[in-house]
Formats: structure tokens, C-alpha cells, sequence
């Protein structure tokens, strides 16, 4: 019998960590680009995010 890896990196595993790197890559872009405007846009921007990500934690519980 053969030893099995101590890992695997399925498709799918690879397929979220890209998409999570991408999407964290996006957001660093849209705040930078923010940033020259005015000052409130990043602050209410970022409370939109923490929102969401509330309401996504609330529906999950």
C-alpha cells in the first residue's frame, strides 16, 4: 500500500485560496485608490465591508 501525501492541494483548495488572494488584492487597489479622494469615502467603504461581512456571519449562525 502506498503512503498517502501529508497533504493534498485539490483544484478546489487552490480555486479558494486564489480567488481570496485576488479579492484581497482588489480591495488594497479600491482603498488606495480612495485614499485621493475624500476622507469620509474609505471610512464609509470600509464600514459597507464590515457590514456585509456581519450580515454574511449572522445568515451563517
Amino acid at each position: 500500500m502506498r503512503n498517502a501525501p501529508l497533504f493534498s492541494l485539490s483544484p478546489k483548495l487552490i480555486g479558494m485560496v486564489g480567488a481570496t488572494v485576488l479579492l484581497h488584492l482588489a480591495g488594497i487597489a479600491v482603498g488606495w485608490a480612495l485614499r485621493r479622494g475624500n476622507v469620509w469615502l474609505p471610512r464609509v467603504a470600509g464600514a459597507a465591508v464590515v457590514a456585509l461581512g456581519a450580515a454574511l456571519l449572522v445568515q451563517a449562525a
